[in-house]
């Protein structure tokens, strides 16, 4: 998680206290009370994409380190855990459509989804994006993209930078595995995700499928809160799990999780240390909904 000490300030610059202020303005939801009645939460996550969402060949179910943090808000509920997978494509439709009632998946905070969806303001992440490249490349810095065409998940925060920013020319693919094999195929010069994704691909138990890969630059592509997401005006769920993640910082259970899944934990650390002086990050407030 190189280089995010000096760029979290931008993104987490705003105060917990006017975050909360925001969610308090909004109505009370019954979200709650429904999860209780029918004894379960359903919460949508990232399907099998190491090191955060983990297959089991036994079960065919994906566990790992959003499940486990959906295991522990299920626990204090009192009611049982139901996961969905979802997609880049997906996982909007399904929260907005009741198909699930919390996404803990990797969707960071931008202002166009503050838009449509609510949100625990309390990050339990800070996460950025990295480029995967042929070792052949040439390609050293994002700079260097200009012009090549760079693979992303369809509904990427990353797009909307490499395209204004560095020039690249955007192409929306599925999920990672089809943007890997695009880049491996050669139909895209980058394969561009969040950094702790492409660093278990490179590095992890099938890494030297990999070997004439590598990350481009050890620097993020706009760093931003990762946050737990839920409809809007549910002012009552928000408030609860932004409660739960503030305890799992000051308890340490985040750092736990993610040395135990392989998770990059330095910001986690970082904010960990915070919370017990008892100072938490906050996403920026809630977006005015589009009408």
């Amino acid at each position: 998680m190189k280089h995010l000490g000096n760029k979290m300030g931008a993104v987490l610059a705003l105060a917990g206290m006017a975050a909360l202020a925001v969610s308090g303005a909004a109505h009370a939801d019954a979200t709650l009370d429904k999860i209780k009645q029918r004894g379960k939460i359903v919460i949508g996550v990232d399907g099998a994409s190491p090191p955060f969402g983990i297959l089991d060949p036994a079960t065919g179910k994906v566990g790992g380190f959003q499940t486990d943090l959906g295991a522990d808000i299920a626990k204090r509920l009192g009611v049982s855990l139901e996961t969905v997978p979802v997609t880049a494509s997906t996982r909007v439709q399904f929260l907005q459509a009741g198909k699930v009632d919390l996404l803990i998946a990797n969707i960071q905070w931008t202002q166009e989804r503050s838009e449509i969806l609510s949100y625990a303001s309390t990050p339990y992440n800070l996460v950025g994006g990295a480029a995967m490249v042929s070792k052949q490349s040439g390609i050293k810095r994002w700079e260097d993209l200009k012009g090549k065409v760079a693979c992303v998940s369809q509904g990427s925060n990353f797009a909307k930078p490499l395209q204004d920013t560095y020039g690249a020319v955007v192409k929306g693919l599925r999920n990672i595995p089809e943007s890997l094999l695009a880049l491996k195929g050669g139909s895209c010069d980058a394969s561009v995700h969040i950094q702790p994704a492409l660093y278990e691909t490179l590095h992890g138990p099938n890494g030297g499928e990999w070997k004439d890969f590598e990350l481009a630059t050890s620097d993020q592509l706009i760093p931003s809160p990762t946050v737990i997401w839920t409809r809007r005006n549910e002012a009552d769920t928000r408030a609860f799990v932004d409660g739960v993640i503030r305890d799992w910082l000051k308890t340490g259970l985040l750092v736990k999780e993610a040395d135990r899944y392989g998770v990059p934990a330095d910001y986690l650390k970082q904010a960990t240390a915070q919370a017990q002086t008892g100072k938490f990050d906050s996403a920026p407030p809630e977006a005015q909904a589009k009408p």
